[in-house]
C-alpha cells in the first residue's frame, strides 16, 4: 500500500490533528501569495483607471460648460474645469495616496528587520507581496515624471481596466482566493476541534469523527470549486463572445 493511503493510519488524535493542521496550513500558504497579489493588483488597477477616467471626463465639452452655482457672472464649476484645478486635485490626491502607501511599506519592512533581528533580505522575502506591489506603485510616478500627463493618464485608464479584468479573471479561473479561504478555514476548524477535545467538551471518538468529516468535506469542496470555477469562467467568456456577435 502506498504512503498516501497510510498517512492517517495508526495515528493518535494528537498526531492526527497536527498532521491535518499542517497539511491545511501548507495549502493555505501555497495559495496566499497569488491570492494577495491578484486581489491587490486589482485594487491598484482600479485607482489607476479612476485617475485616468477623471482626466478623460474632464475633457468632455458638456462637462466643461456645466455650472454648479454662480457668484455674479462667475461659474464655480466651470472655472475649475477651465483652470484644470479639478483634474489637478484628483491626480495629485491619487499620487499622494500612492506615495504614502510606498512609504508605509518601506517603513514596515525596515522596522520589522530591526525588531525581528533578521537580515533585510529575509524580511523582504517574507513581505514579497508588499515589495511587488510597491514596485507597481512606483511605475505610475515614474511615468508622470518622464512623460506628459496628457499622454499618460488615458493610458492609465486603458491599462487600469485591462489589469483589473486580467487579475480578477486569473484569480477567478484558478480559484486562488477561494482555495486560500477554504484551507484557512479548515485549519482553524482543526484548532477548534482539538481545543474542544483537550478541554473535555467532546470525547476522543467524537473529535476524531469531526476531524475526518472536516477533511472529507474539504476534499469534496475543493473538487466542486475547481469544476465550478472552470465552468463559470468558460461560460462568462462564451457569453462575452456571443455578445460581440450581436
Amino acid at each position: 500500500m502506498s504512503n498516501s493511503f497510510k498517512k492517517f493510519e495508526d495515528k493518535n488524535i494528537d498526531e492526527l490533528a497536527k498532521q491535518m493542521f499542517e497539511e491545511f496550513e501548507e495549502r493555505t500558504k501555497a495559495f496566499e501569495f497569488p491570492h494577495k497579489v491578484t486581489r491587490r493588483i486589482a485594487a491598484y488597477a482600479s485607482i489607476l483607471s479612476i485617475l485616468g477616467f477623471i482626466y478623460l471626463v474632464s475633457k468632455f465639452d458638456f462637462l466643461r460648460s456645466a455650472k454648479l452655482y454662480k457668484i455674479g457672472d462667475i461659474s464655480v464649476l466651470e472655472g475649475w474645469w477651465d483652470s484644470g484645478v479639478y483634474s489637478w486635485l484628483a491626480i495629485s490626491g491619487g499620487l499622494t495616496l500612492i506615495v504614502i502607501v510606498i512609504v508605509i511599506v518601506i517603513v514596515i519592512v525596515i522596522v520589522n528587520s530591526f525588531c525581528k533581528e533578521k537580515p533585510l533580505l529575509e524580511i523582504l522575502k517574507e513581505n514579497l507581496v508588499s515589495v511587488v506591489l510597491a514596485i507597481f506603485y512606483i511605475l505610475p510616478i515614474v511615468a508622470f515624471l518622464v512623460f506628459d500627463w496628457g499622454d499618460v493618464l488615458p493610458l492609465f485608464f486603458v491599462f487600469g481596466v485591462l489589469i483589473f479584468i486580467s487579475s480578477y479573471s486569473i484569480n477567478r479561473k484558478f480559484g486562488y482566493t477561494r482555495a486560500w479561504s477554504r484551507n484557512r478555514t479548515a485549519y482553524q476548524k482543526v484548532q477548534v476541534i482539538y481545543g474542544q477535545y483537550k478541554s473535555g467538551v467532546i470525547f476522543r471518538d467524537e473529535a476524531v469523527k469531526r476531524l475526518y468529516t472536516l477533511y472529507e468535506l474539504s476534499i469534496e469542496q475543493a473538487h466542486i470549486d475547481i469544476v465550478k470555477d472552470y465552468e463559470i469562467y468558460g461560460n462568462a467568456a462564451l457569453s462575452w463572445v456571443k455578445g460581440l456577435r450581436k
